[in-house]
C-alpha cells in the first residue's frame, strides 16, 4: 500500500490520494511512525502543492516528519527548492518548522540562502524574523553564506535586516561585521573568493545608499581593517595571492579607496612616532601605498606576460634550429665507417658547429632566464620591494638579450656571406646592430645603477 502512495506522491494525484483513503484511511497515520522513506517528502520536491495541501488538511502532523536522507523537513525540502507557493503552504499549517535543523545543522532559510531563493527567504523571514539570528554550526551568519555561495541578491535582501551596531556584550548579537569560527568577516570572505560585486556593494559610498542600508554598509567600511585569527585584514589576504590579475587590481583599488590597510600598516599607524621622519608619513601612507600596489601589479603582470613570450619562443627556437634538421641518416661515411649526418640532428651543427653552439647557448640563456622569471613570479615570495623588482627586470633585460643574440645568429647563419656586390656582407651590417643593441643596453644599465644608488643615498641621509 506504500508503495501504491509513493507512486501517487510522484505523479501529485490527489483523486488517487482520495481514493486510497477510502480503502485505507489510516494509511498517512501509519507514515508517522513508518522509518522508510516519506511519500510526502517526494511530493515536495516533486512540486505537487495542491497533493501536499491535501495530505497536511488531512494529517498536519507530517509537516514535521523528516527524511532519513539527512534529518531535512518538509520546509527544508521546499526551500532548496523554487517553489514559493509550496512554502507558503507548509508555513501556514507549521511555522514552527522554521527552526527546525537538519542534519548538516542548517534550518530552513539557511538552506534558502545558500540557493539563493531570495522569494521564500522573504516568506521564511516575515514568519520568523529571529531566524535570520541563527548562526551555523561553523559560526556563520546568513550574510556569511550569501558570499560563500555567491548570492547577491540575497545579500541585499538582508543587508538591511541587520541589526545596526555592534554589541560585543551579547554572543549571540549578529551584525554585518560579525566573524565566523576564523574571524572572517563578510568582507574578508568576499575579498577571499574575489567577488567582485558583493565587494562594490559593501563598499559604496554613503551619498549612493538608501537609508535603510545607511548605517549597516557604512558599518562595513568602519570595520574594514578588523584582524582575523590569522592576523589577516582583508587587504592582508588580497595581498597573499601570488599570481594577481585584473580582478586582484580592481578589488584592491575598491579597499584602499575606503581606507584599507595591511596590519602592517595598521602597527605602524597606531605605534608613536617619536618625531621619526618614515613614521611621521603613514598618516598618508594609504594613498601613496595605492599608488605603489598598483605600479607594483601592473610591473608584474608586464614581467609574466614578456617572459612567458620569450620563453614560448625560445622553446620553439631550440626545437626548431636554423637550417633546420636532417630528415634521414647520409648514405655517405665518414673515415670510421659511421653516417656522415644522422636523422633529427642539426644541419647547422653539422655546417658550422662553432655557430650552432653560440645559437644554442643565446637561446638556452634566454630560455632559463624567462623561465627564472615565471618561476619568482609565482612563486609566492614577497617581491614587494622595488629592489626585488629591479633585480627581475634586470633579468628580462639578459633575456631580450638572449633573444636579440639568437635573432641576429640566425640570421648570420642562413645568409649568403658571398653576396657583397651592393655593399658589406649581410654577415657585417648584422654584426653592427648586434653591436648596437649591447650598447644600449649597456647605457640603459648604467642609467638605471646610477639612479638605484642615488636613491639610496638619499634614504641614508633621511
Amino acid at each position: 500500500m506504500c508503495t501504491k502512495l509513493y507512486e501517487i506522491a510522484v505523479r501529485g494525484d490527489v483523486d488517487a490520494l482520495m481514493a486510497l483513503l477510502e480503502e485505507d484511511p489510516v494509511i498517512l497515520t501509519r507514515l508517522i511512525t513508518d522509518f522508510h522513506e516519506n511519500p510526502i517528502h517526494v511530493a515536495v520536491m516533486c512540486g505537487h502543492v495542491d497533493f501536499v495541501a491535501r495530505v497536511l488538511s488531512i494529517k498536519p502532523e507530517l509537516a514535521s516528519e523528516t527524511d532519513l536522507a539527512q534529518s531535512s523537513t518538509l520546509l527544508h525540502l521546499a526551500s532548496a527548492g523554487n517553489n514559493a507557493e509550496m512554502v507558503n503552504v507548509l508555513l501556514k499549517v507549521t511555522a514552527d518548522a522554521c527552526k527546525a535543523i537538519d542534519r548538516n545543522g542548517n534550518i530552513p532559510i539557511q538552506v534558502a540562502t545558500m540557493k539563493g531563493r531570495v522569494e521564500i527567504m522573504q516568506l521564511l523571514i516575515d514568519t520568523c524574523t529571529e531566524s535570520i539570528r541563527v548562526l551555523t554550526s561553523r559560526k556563520e551568519t546568513l550574510l556569511h553564506l550569501c558570499v560563500k555561495y555567491n548570492r547577491l541578491e540575497a545579500l541585499r535582501l538582508l543587508v538591511p535586516l541587520f541589526l545596526r551596531a555592534d554589541n560585543d556584550d551579547n554572543p549571540e548579537f549578529v551584525s554585518v561585521n560579525s566573524s565566523n569560527d576564523e574571524g572572517n568577516t563578510i568582507l574578508h570572505l568576499a575579498v577571499a573568493m574575489k567577488q567582485t560585486e558583493m565587494i562594490r556593494y559593501l563598499l559604496r559610498k554613503r551619498d549612493n545608499l538608501p537609508e535603510q542600508e545607511r548605517d549597516n554598509i557604512m558599518a562595513v567600511v568602519g570595520a574594514i581593517n578588523n584582524i582575523n585569527s590569522n592576523g589577516f585584514t582583508a587587504l592582508d589576504i588580497l595581498m597573499q595571492n601570488p599570481a594577481r590579475d585584473l580582478n586582484d587590481v580592481e578589488i584592491g583599488d575598491l579597499l584602499r579607496n575606503s581606507g584599507a590597510l595591511i596590519t602592517r600598516e595598521q602597527q605602524l599607524a597606531v605605534s608613536p612616532t617619536h618625531g621619526h621622519p618614515r613614521l611621521r608619513r603613514v598618516g598618508g601612507c594609504n594613498e601613496n601605498c595605492n599608488e605603489y600596489d598598483n605600479w607594483l601589479t601592473r610591473k608584474h603582470n608586464v614581467l609574466m606576460v614578456v617572459a612567458s613570450l620569450i620563453a614560448t619562443m625560445a622553446f620553439e627556437a631550440g626545437l626548431n634550429p636554423p637550417g633546420g634538421i636532417w630528415q634521414d641518416n647520409s648514405v655517405l661515411k665518414d673515415h670510421s665507417g659511421k653516417p656522415m649526418h644522422l636523422a633529427g640532428t642539426s644541419i647547422l651543427a653539422d655546417n658550422a658547429i662553432h655557430i650552432h653552439f653560440l645559437y644554442m647557448i643565446s637561446n638556452t640563456t634566454g630560455f632559463l632566464a624567462s623561465l627564472s622569471i615565471i618561476l619568482l613570479l609565482i612563486s609566492g615570495l614577497p617581491l614587494k620591494k622595488r629592489f626585488s623588482i629591479w633585480i627581475l627586470t634586470a633579468i628580462m633585460w639578459v633575456a631580450l638579450t638572449c633573444t636579440a643574440s639568437t635573432y641576429f645568429i640566425t640570421l648570420s647563419s642562413i645568409s649568403a656571406r658571398h653576396l657583397s656586390k651592393h655593399g658589406a656582407p649581410p654577415v657585417e651590417v648584422l654584426k653592427g646592430w648586434f653591436i648596437t643593441w649591447i650598447a644600449f643596453i649597456s647605457i640603459l644599465l648604467f642609467v638605471h645603477f646610477l639612479r638605484l644608488m642615488s636613491k639610496r643615498k638619499a634614504s641614508e641621509r633621511n
